[in-house]
């Protein structure tokens, strides 16, 4: 499942390689644009390394896709898991805001609201 990459890179001069790569037989180097052998076999291997990384990382993403194959209809990886058992006690009011209100979108509830609600069950309109 290897993919090779093969990296164009400009060449203005003309350069010649002996049969095992490694030898330039007729290098021009008057404006500095020489692609030096030893420079494109070090982009190639990188290339090849970040091919290599690309490739691990995709299977590893499928692998914990696989694992995260859920039991129930939710999807997911589930981390940790806990059942509590136990209950909460709350002033009459906050559950009054909850009921007409929802839950505050900022986690604060709207003191004026509390105050109405307060007043209300105050003034015995909510019992």
């Amino acid at each position: 499942m290897s993919k090779t990459i093969v990296a164009n890179f400009p060449i203005i001069n003309i350069i010649n390689y002996t049969s095992n790569g490694t030898t330039i037989t007729n290098p021009t180097t008057t404006a500095g644009n020489c692609v030096c052998p030893s420079t494109t076999l070090f982009l190639q291997a990188l290339t090849n390394k970040l091919v290599d990384m690309t490739t691990s990382l995709k299977q590893q993403f499928v692998k914990l896709k696989e694992a995260a194959i859920p039991t129930s209809s939710t999807r997911g990886t589930v981390i940790a898991s806990t059942t509590v058992k136990g209950t909460v006690a709350f002033k009459q009011e906050f559950g009054i805001y909850l009921q007409r209100f929802g839950p505050p979108t900022d986690g604060v509830f709207d003191p004026l609201f509390l105050e109405l609600i307060r007043a209300e069950l105050k003034a015995g309109i909510i019992i």
